[in-house]
């Protein structure tokens, strides 16, 4: 699965939440209103039918006062008829009262307030058909023996009867209204509760949502954490470590990317590896073969030319001690001068070319001999630290070291306008350290990093070869420092 699946799959998750939220509050909402709905109709027609059993019940008293104080024959006929009228309106107001409460407990859900309805309207009931039956009697009783026999009845029987059931209709009248208020308190309950639970939905997927994405972005977040310590590895030159696949998604096919590309960098860096091996092998024979071929041009032009003008000076000498003009004196002064400075420069690139003292004498004379040089020649002030004094080295490393030297000298005088050298020679341990120094202008970073530079590539080629460690740093106006160390284990 992917991440982007992964994601959808979390979005639709809490989008299913949230439509379960929502279809919950609207059936609760439903719910509420049906019973907010049922308590309007219900309760007004109980309220309406015991107002108009209420206002009946007076209604039939007042004409019962009325006859018990009427004289004419004519208003106590409307009376009795006005009296029967009331009787049969109370008794149907009685019946649709019973049916309203009858509904009213069929539908609600408040035992208690249902039993206690219940008895009150079966009292009312009861003392009702009483009072009904008292009514007719009375009406009986005052058309057969007049007023003084039925307010005696009214007074005996009636009065006490309308005092209960007054009584009665005021506990009904109260029980109603109880049961208003027990029912407003149930949705009251039902709405709370609805709020608690869709709060309590709400807050879990809300959480869940939080939990999806934590989870999500800790995953993402742990395997990117591997694949950036997989690159400094790779940065650091470690090609050993493979980012591991366990999930076909983006960061499983990035993983994949990046092994190839280790795979591809390996390949590259071994192939390089090999190369440089074989560059800095070809760069040591040619090194070795270059100072071969310069003892031999040395050895030559020493031993050959060397002794033939050696041979032609003899000559000449002798020549001379037989010769009495002074003009043939004089040209073979002169031939002998020559000869002379061209046994000199026969020295001097013999020297140069491989000096003798540097197989004879050893690394520390040799250098010496080249300061004492430099300052005679150059006017340079120069000092010379050699420890210990008898150095011993084998010819190869000897050859190295010389030429680093041999090439730091010569930068000095072609370049560093310097009136100071100093030369350090030390050998402790296992290492030989050698540091050139001079006040000169100055080496700049960009002749040292400048790829035309062959001598202080030399330097470095040299260097290398034996595994050694070269240094130059230049400080504008005051000079340029060379420092090269070599492990004599590593020779």
């Amino acid at each position: 699965m992917t991440i982007k699946h992964k994601l959808i799959l979390g979005f639709i998750s809490v989008a299913l939440i949230v439509w379960i939220i929502n279809l919950y509050n609207t059936f609760s909402n439903i719910y509420i209103k049906d019973n907010i709905d049922s308590i309007m109709p219900t309760e007004l027609d109980q309220f309406s039918g015991i107002k108009k059993v209420s206002q009946t019940v007076a209604e039939i008293e007042s004409d019962i006062v009325f006859l018990l104080s009427a004289h004419e024959q004519n208003n106590i006929s409307k009376r009795i008829k006005s009296l029967e009228k009331n009787i049969s309106n109370l008794e149907r107001q009685i019946s649709n009262l019973g049916y309203a409460i009858s509904v009213e407990l069929r539908h609600t859900t408040l035992k208690q307030t249902n039993n206690q309805l219940q008895i009150n309207y079966a009292n009312m009931r009861i003392k009702m058909n009483n009072f009904v039956l008292l009514v007719k009697s009375f009406i009986t009783i005052y058309e057969k023996n007049g007023a003084v026999s039925g307010e005696m009845f009214y007074k005996t029987q009636i009065k006490s009867v309308l005092g209960e059931l007054t009584n009665i209709l005021i506990a009904l009248e109260q029980g109603i209204i109880k049961n208003i208020s027990d029912k407003g308190q149930e949705i009251s309950n039902e709405i709370r509760n609805t709020t608690i639970i869709s709060l309590l939905i709400t807050s879990s997927a809300f959480l869940f949502a939080i939990t999806i994405g934590y989870i999500i972005s800790i995953s993402i977040s742990k395997r990117l954490k591997v694949l950036a310590s997989l690159l400094s590895d790779v940065g650091n030159g470690n090609f050993e470590r493979r980012a591991e696949i366990k999930y076909n998604d983006e960061i499983g096919s990035l993983s994949e990317s990046f092994n190839k590309m280790i795979d591809r960098l390996k390949s590259t860096h071994e192939n390089l590896m090999n190369s440089q091996r074989q560059l800095q092998m070809l760069s040591t024979h040619l090194q070795t073969a270059i100072e071969e071929e310069r003892i031999n041009i040395a050895r030559e032009v020493h031993d050959e030319i060397g002794q033939v003008l050696t041979v032609l000076k003899i000559d000449l000498s002798m020549l001379k001690n037989n010769l009495t003009q002074s003009k043939s004196l004089s040209m073979i002064n002169t031939i002998l001068e020559t000869t002379d400075n061209a046994i000199k420069s026969v020295q001097k690139i013999s020297f140069e070319l491989r000096p003798t003292t540097l197989d004879n004498l050893g690394i520390a004379d040799t250098i010496k001999l080249q300061v004492a040089q430099l300052q005679n020649r150059m006017n340079i002030n120069c000092s010379t630290i050699i420890a210990p004094r008898d150095i011993e080295i084998n010819n190869a490393l000897s050859t190295i070291i010389y030429r680093v030297f041999q090439e730091g000298i010569t930068n000095i005088i072609r370049h560093s306008k310097a009136t100071r050298v100093r030369v350090k020679l030390l050998k402790q341990d296992n290492a030989l350290e050698l540091v050139l120094s001079d006040n000169g202008v100055g080496i700049s970073k960009d002749k040292l990093n400048c790829i035309e530079s062959f001598g202080l590539l030399g330097m470095k080629e040299r260097i290398r070869a034996v595994s050694g460690s070269l240094d130059i740093r230049g400080i504008k106006g005051i000079g340029t420092t060379i420092k090269l160390v070599v492990a004599l284990t590593e020779v």
